[in-house]
């Protein structure tokens, strides 16, 4: 065993030649293989090709409510929805679009939720809102807005429970430039 100081000043001891936790990996391996060849042994496995389709129980699927948004050729498109709390009505569902809407919908009956939808001045929406506890019983909504089509409207925006605009702040670089959302974080370009 060799003493080995490490970065923080802590002195741990090593076995020359061996890596610290490669026994570990190698033991867990030893397990998990040990326990595959006994669920192997007890279970009949035949090839995909071999075995014949299996019927299964429908899943009870239904749709519970649907919407048809006035969104004015601008559709939801890469923002994904959030769950948040919003009023006493129980859980709301918030996405938005590609007009600048930030629609609010409960989700147990997809009736609107009073205020919403929220408005960006019409930056798009690409993206999914945030969500955070207001210490109110409700949340606040976060959302980043733009795309490299319009690169000089947008930036980010947060929304109070009541779907009124808190504030809203441009994205700028250093050289004054808008920065807009993007798909990917290496994808910023300046207007």
């Amino acid at each position: 065993m060799n003493e080995v100081p490490g970065a923080d000043g802590t002195v741990g001891a090593h076995r020359i030649g061996t890596r610290p936790g490669r026994f570990t990996v190698l033991g867990l391996a030893l397990v998990l293989g040990t326990a595959g060849a006994l669920v192997g042994s007890v279970a009949h496995v035949q090839p995909a090709s071999a075995a014949e389709p299996t019927a299964h129980a429908a899943l009870p699927i239904s749709l519970t409510w649907q919407q048809t948004l006035p969104d004015a050729g601008g559709p939801i498109a890469e923002s994904s929805p959030s769950e948040a709390t919003l009023d006493g009505g129980g859980p709301s569902v918030v996405v938005g679009d590609r007009s600048g809407n930030l629609w609010a919908f409960h989700l147990d009956n997809g009736s609107s939720v009073r205020g919403w939808p929220a408005h960006t001045g019409g930056a798009p929406i690409d993206s999914t809102p945030s969500v955070t506890p207001d210490g109110k019983g409700t949340d606040d909504v976060f959302v980043g807005a733009g795309n490299a089509a319009n690169p000089g409207v947008g930036g980010y925006y947060a929304f109070d429970s009541s779907g009124t605009e808190v504030w809203g702040q441009n994205a700028r670089i250093p050289t004054g430039s808008t920065v807009c959302r993007r798909r990917w974080p290496w994808e910023v370009s300046t207007g």
